[in-house]
């Protein structure tokens, strides 16, 4: 919670890592894919800027399968798909899964641009602030319908 704070005190955005890194990216200092090590969720990054807030929230009520969770940002959504079996993106196999998944729920959402959607992406945590707008937007967490 102290990170947390400092980072409001200094009005710094804060992000995580969607995958979980491997013990080389913390003494490296890198979150790229080659320290990615696992994906528990699938995840799409939707920017209102791209169709507009209620055109986004229209296609994404669409979905076949709705997200497990949804995190505003003041700017846009996170959505979350929760896998019951994470997909180990160490494995040639995995990494080619866990690419094709995620480009396949950014077309089937169609609200961002797929080459966002990758496993090393980083997402704004949910109880903080985006400090990309004039006014500091939070970053929340919003209850299932």
């Amino acid at each position: 919670m102290a990170g947390m704070r400092t980072c409001a005190a200094k009005k710094l955005n804060a992000y995580f890592g969607v995958a979980l890194r491997t013990q080389s990216a913390v003494n490296d200092r890198k979150g790229d894919l080659h320290h990615c090590q696992l994906l528990t969720a699938l995840f799409v990054d939707a920017d209102y800027k791209r169709d507009g807030e209620a055109e986004t929230r229209r296609k994404i009520a669409a979905l076949l399968v709705p997200p497990s969770l949804t995190v505003t940002t003041g700017g846009g959504l996170h959505l979350y798909w929760l896998l019951s079996r994470p997909l180990l993106l160490k494995t040639k196999d995995g990494l080619s899964q866990a690419l094709q998944l995620l480009k396949s729920v950014a077309a089937h959402a169609d609200v961002v641009d797929q080459s966002v959607s990758e496993p090393a992406r980083i997402l704004r945590i949910p109880g903080t602030l985006n400090y990309k707008y004039p006014t500091p937007q939070p970053v929340v967490w919003e209850d299932p319908e």
